[in-house]
């Protein structure tokens, strides 16, 4: 069913995760969100795992607790928490979350209303991109119209939208988090409710991978391989 359903209007807020000294992105990004037909957005200064005290504080959960492949990745996790919590003051109903090296779709505006309507309106997680390997998506992932459901762990959380009914659950995992965002806080979410966290499919965003402050960069000829990415349907301007 194709619902004529304005993104700017369907999420109460859209915040893009940007690191102060990455200008660079912040001014890229206002392009692809411009070209993507997104207002209703905001910049969140990403907390900078690099700098004190977090970086004692990556070291503590590294060593003691579990894994973060860098102080990044605890960034990004303490960012999340600020978006959550400013979001419940807010009384924000659903948001969605981008990080600042996220392409959107070529046509993404039109593709948004086209699929937004195939997926149940009970989400909790509503992931609109992956970095699933090929094997995860053909084992573990089960197909609809437009989406899909997926068991376990869904690597990679560059754009996610979130419910209300589970902010102040995630709120309360973050603390204790012993792995990344996506693989710890977002990860037990989906065990908790796996009938309600969807994946657009095909994907309508994906992200850059060539040059990240969070994870491992990778080639985008590598992520074609393990991933099922088109590239040629994403802007990469």
């Amino acid at each position: 069913m194709n619902i004529d359903i304005d993104i700017n209007k369907y999420f109460d807020r859209i915040f893009i995760i940007n690191l102060k000294k990455r200008s660079d992105r912040k001014e890229k990004m206002i392009k692809r969100l411009s070209k993507a037909g997104i207002s209703n957005y905001e910049f969140v200064e990403a907390i900078n795992g690099y700098n004190e005290p977090y970086l004692s504080m990556y070291h503590n959960k590294h060593i003691t607790q579990g894994f973060f492949e860098n102080p990044g990745a605890l960034g990004i996790l303490l960012s999340a928490l600020k978006v959550l919590v400013w979001s419940v003051k807010q009384n924000y109903k659903k948001i969605l979350i981008l990080e600042d090296d996220a392409v959107f779709h070529l046509n993404f505006k039109e593709t948004f209303k086209n699929r937004i309507g195939k997926i149940p309106n009970n989400w909790k997680l509503l992931y609109f991109g992956t970095s699933m390997h090929k094997w995860r998506l053909k084992e573990r992932c089960i197909y609809y119209d437009g989406y899909l459901t997926a068991k376990g762990s869904i690597p990679g959380a560059f754009a996610i939208g979130i419910d209300s009914s589970i902010f102040k659950e995630l709120i309360g995992f973050i603390p204790d988090a012993r792995k990344a965002w996506d693989m710890d806080p977002l990860k037990r979410i989906n065990l908790l409710y796996t009938s309600y966290v969807y994946v657009f499919y095909p994907y309508i965003i994906v992200c850059e991978t060539d040059d990240s402050n969070i994870r491992r960069s990778k080639s985008l000829g590598e992520k074609v391989r393990t991933s099922d990415w088109d590239l040629s349907l994403y802007d990469w301007i």
